[in-house]
């Protein structure tokens, strides 16, 4: 399997869980449930209402509608990756973000809709609080810490993470230690990050459903049980496959795409089964609350009205999304909230720049061979190599790399070319400033390191090799 293969699956895989994810959160807010259609509260006996009836149907239809030809497009500029990398990336990224922003827009016209037929049939509680009240049980808040799984469960992380540093150290920094201490660090950052999510979860305040404490305890417990199992197991196996992964380099110091294979697939297990608890935590507190007797009324719409919250009166920052109890939506209206999302809208669209920058830079790449005197330096994309006549040990024309493998340490690599910082199993330290199936090659031996170097045009390498031999 090549890498383009590899980057293939992975954007497919990206695409589909990007499209699950929406269609399960968001694929059945148009029943009424917990007094709300669509993240609107209005009278029960008014469900079966036209007006609703239609909205809900365009909702259904135009969303399923929706779901699926983006699924179907993004599907498509996958296999883009195989033409050109650097259109496949801006395309990706276009249609990423028109499904981000269409998803988002989709969501708040269908809500902004119902609030508007809430106003016109006068079902607007004149008599809403200027903030929203934040409602507590007691008997519910008590049993706390009973609620969510033990942190205890990360502690089998950590021993994996340990296990891979002690691996790591007893190495003694082999030609792979690069790539296992960023595995490392990966796999740090990630079991911090579940840890960390653990903790919050577990802390949180807890949701009031229903006048009924028993009803409220099984809630919240349901959810944070759920949710923080979902941290520790997701945890688990990400740890463990960055144990694999830096077990298998400290032991043969090569990274094969089998073994790349292997890791993303970890990863992608680890996601899958995060979302799985959390999908499943969300049904069951459905079934669970769908019986409750004793349903807690509330109408704060008049803050949810635009399609997010907005209430200068709360202070605070988060609070409970209203279409998706999973998660927590930012006030608007809070300070803070404008400046995370200035800050978070630069960082993405400069990563997003910077991508393309060097995908286009590496996807334009051209090899060029100066020689000036007793200079001579060799560039391609954002790498070079310079030296002086005097530092070369030999030079000759060969037909193909030697028959060994070569790890790519820094540098850039596709089926057309390969530039860049490598290491052989036997050759060792090296750069390449090579077109891919293409010969002769020119193979410039220097003190410290050997230099590959070749032309899309044989007779040019031919050329740069007779100009080196007349030293």
């Amino acid at each position: 399997m090549t890498w383009l293969w590899m980057m293939f699956f992975i954007f497919l895989a990206t695409d589909l869980i990007s499209v699950l994810a929406v269609k399960v959160t968001y694929g059945k807010k148009e029943r009424y449930n917990r007094g709300m259609i669509l993240g609107v509260h209005i009278p029960e006996e008014a469900k079966d209402e036209e007006e609703i009836r239609t909205l809900c149907g365009n909702y259904r239809r135009r969303g399923n509608l929706f779901q699926w030809l983006n699924l179907a497009a993004g599907c498509a500029v996958c296999f883009l990756c195989f033409a050109s990398i650097t259109m496949f990336l801006l395309i990706w990224c276009l249609w990423f973000a028109e499904y981000l922003c269409g998803t988002y827009y989709f969501i708040i016209h269908y809500h902004r809709e119902m609030y508007r037929i809430k106003q016109k049939k006068g079902w607007i509680r004149h008599n809403s609080p200027a903030a929203a009240p934040v409602k507590v049980d007691l008997r519910t808040s008590a049993a706390s810490g009973k609620m969510p799984v033990s942190r205890g469960w990360h502690l089998i992380s950590l021993a994996l993470l340990a296990a891979a540093a002690v691996a790591f150290f007893q190495t003694d920094f082999s030609p792979a230690s690069g790539e296992m201490l960023l595995f490392l660090l990966i796999g740090a950052a990630e079991a911090l990050f579940f840890f960390l999510m653990h903790l919050w979860i577990a802390r949180r305040a807890n949701a009031v459903y229903s006048g009924d404490s028993r009803i409220n305890f099984e809630a919240n417990r349901m959810l944070k049980r759920a949710m923080t199992a979902g941290m520790a197991v997701s945890s688990i196996v990400s740890c463990a496959v960055t144990a694999f992964t830096v077990y298998f380099l400290a032991r043969f110091a090569w990274i094969s795409e089998a073994l790349l294979v292997v890791y993303i697939a970890g990863q992608m297990l680890s996601a899958f089964l995060l979302l799985a608890m959390l999908f499943y935590a969300r049904s069951k507190k459905a079934a669970l609350l769908s019986s409750d007797p004793k349903p807690v009324p509330a109408d704060d719409d008049e803050f949810w009205k635009k399609g997010w919250y907005s209430n200068p009166h709360d202070k605070r920052l988060f609070v409970q999304d209203r279409m998706n109890d999973l998660n927590y939506s930012m006030n608007m209206a809070h300070p803070a909230s404008k400046v995370i999302l200035t800050v978070t809208a630069l960082l993405i669209a400069s990563c997003v720049l910077v991508l393309l920058f060097v995908t286009a830079v590496f996807g334009t790449a051209e090899v060029e061979f100066h020689l000036d005197g007793e200079n001579v330096r060799i560039e391609g994309a954002f790498y070079s190599c310079e030296f002086q006549r005097s530092d070369i040990e030999s030079a000759e024309l060969i037909d193909s790399l030697p028959q060994e493998r070569f790890r790519r340490t820094n540098g850039g690599e596709t089926e057309e070319y390969a530039i860049g910082h490598f290491r052989g199993e036997k050759t060792g330290r090296c750069m390449m400033f090579l077109y891919t199936d293409v010969s002769p090659i020119l193979e410039i031996s220097l003190k410290d390191q050997i230099v590959f170097v070749n032309s899309r045009q044989s007779a040019e390498t031919e050329r740069w090799y007779n100009e080196l031999k007349q030293m």
